[in-house]
Protein backbone atom coordinates (compact mmCIF):
# COMPACT_ATOMS: atom_id res chain seq x y z
CA UNK A 1 0.00 0.00 0.00
CA UNK A 2 1.28 3.62 -0.64
CA UNK A 3 1.55 6.32 2.06
CA UNK A 4 -1.86 7.92 0.03
CA UNK A 5 -3.97 4.09 0.85
CA UNK A 6 -2.70 4.10 4.73
CA UNK A 7 -3.87 7.90 4.88
CA UNK A 8 -7.03 6.66 3.99
CA UNK A 9 -7.33 3.53 6.15
CA UNK A 10 -6.84 6.32 8.81
CA UNK A 11 -9.85 8.36 7.80
CA UNK A 12 -12.21 5.53 7.39
CA UNK A 13 -10.65 4.34 11.16
CA UNK A 14 -11.56 7.88 12.68
CA UNK A 15 -15.46 7.63 10.86
CA UNK A 16 -15.47 4.15 12.94
CA UNK A 17 -13.97 5.61 15.93
CA UNK A 18 -16.56 8.62 15.42
CA UNK A 19 -19.29 6.63 15.30
CA UNK A 20 -17.83 4.22 18.53
CA UNK A 21 -18.05 7.26 20.64
CA UNK A 22 -22.17 9.04 19.41
CA UNK A 23 -23.16 5.49 20.51
CA UNK A 24 -21.26 5.86 23.65
CA UNK A 25 -22.04 9.57 24.56
CA UNK A 26 -25.95 7.97 24.13
CA UNK A 27 -25.03 5.69 27.43
CA UNK A 28 -22.46 7.18 29.21
CA UNK A 29 -22.97 11.00 30.56
CA UNK A 30 -19.36 12.79 30.05
CA UNK A 31 -21.24 16.09 29.84
CA UNK A 32 -20.19 16.73 26.16
CA UNK A 33 -16.66 15.26 26.23
CA UNK A 34 -17.39 12.19 23.90
CA UNK A 35 -19.42 14.69 21.45
CA UNK A 36 -16.42 16.70 21.43
CA UNK A 37 -13.79 13.40 20.76
CA UNK A 38 -16.77 12.14 17.85
CA UNK A 39 -16.61 15.65 16.16
CA UNK A 40 -13.01 15.75 16.01
CA UNK A 41 -12.84 12.38 14.45
CA UNK A 42 -15.15 13.14 12.22
CA UNK A 43 -13.92 16.29 11.15
CA UNK A 44 -10.02 14.81 10.69
CA UNK A 45 -11.56 11.82 8.59
CA UNK A 46 -13.51 14.34 6.29
CA UNK A 47 -10.55 15.96 6.04
CA UNK A 48 -8.15 13.43 5.38
CA UNK A 49 -10.53 12.40 2.28
CA UNK A 50 -10.33 16.05 0.69
CA UNK A 51 -6.85 16.10 1.10
CA UNK A 52 -6.94 12.76 -0.99
CA UNK A 53 -9.46 14.06 -3.79
CA UNK A 54 -12.58 16.71 -3.87
CA UNK A 55 -14.81 13.41 -4.48
CA UNK A 56 -13.61 11.96 -1.62
CA UNK A 57 -14.22 14.27 0.79
CA UNK A 58 -17.74 14.98 -0.45
CA UNK A 59 -18.53 11.05 -0.27
CA UNK A 60 -16.98 11.19 3.35
CA UNK A 61 -19.41 14.74 4.09
CA UNK A 62 -22.30 12.20 2.54
CA UNK A 63 -21.45 9.63 4.57
CA UNK A 64 -21.35 11.94 7.79
CA UNK A 65 -24.28 13.08 7.14
CA UNK A 66 -26.13 9.62 6.77
CA UNK A 67 -24.07 8.11 9.58
CA UNK A 68 -24.46 10.60 12.85
CA UNK A 69 -28.66 10.72 12.68
CA UNK A 70 -29.13 6.73 11.74
CA UNK A 71 -26.47 6.10 15.03
CA UNK A 72 -28.04 8.28 17.14
CA UNK A 73 -31.50 7.17 15.95
CA UNK A 74 -30.26 3.99 16.79
CA UNK A 75 -28.60 4.35 19.86
CA UNK A 76 -32.05 6.26 21.61
CA UNK A 77 -34.13 3.23 20.10
CA UNK A 78 -32.16 0.64 21.87
CA UNK A 79 -31.14 2.68 25.08
CA UNK A 80 -34.54 2.36 26.58
CA UNK A 81 -34.66 -1.48 26.35
CA UNK A 82 -30.90 -1.63 28.29
CA UNK A 83 -30.95 -2.08 32.15
CA UNK A 84 -28.99 1.05 32.15
CA UNK A 85 -32.36 3.10 29.90
CA UNK A 86 -34.76 1.17 32.20
CA UNK A 87 -33.29 2.67 35.59
CA UNK A 88 -32.83 6.31 33.99
CA UNK A 89 -36.04 7.07 31.72
CA UNK A 90 -38.81 8.22 33.88
CA UNK A 91 -41.73 5.94 33.90
CA UNK A 92 -45.22 7.52 32.73
CA UNK A 93 -47.67 7.72 35.93
CA UNK A 94 -50.02 5.95 36.57
CA UNK A 95 -53.26 7.47 36.93
CA UNK A 96 -56.21 5.38 37.82
CA UNK A 97 -59.81 5.96 36.57
CA UNK A 98 -61.27 9.09 37.97
CA UNK A 99 -58.69 10.41 39.25
CA UNK A 100 -58.72 14.55 39.27
CA UNK A 101 -58.98 14.61 35.67
CA UNK A 102 -62.55 13.56 33.97
CA UNK A 103 -62.42 11.05 31.52
CA UNK A 104 -64.23 11.61 28.16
Amino acid sequence: MTPVDWWLLFAVFLFIACAALIVAEVFIPSFGLLSICSTACLVGGIWIFFHHSPAAGWTGVVAAVVMVPSLLVMAYRVLPKTRFGKRVILAPPVRDRGDAIPDT
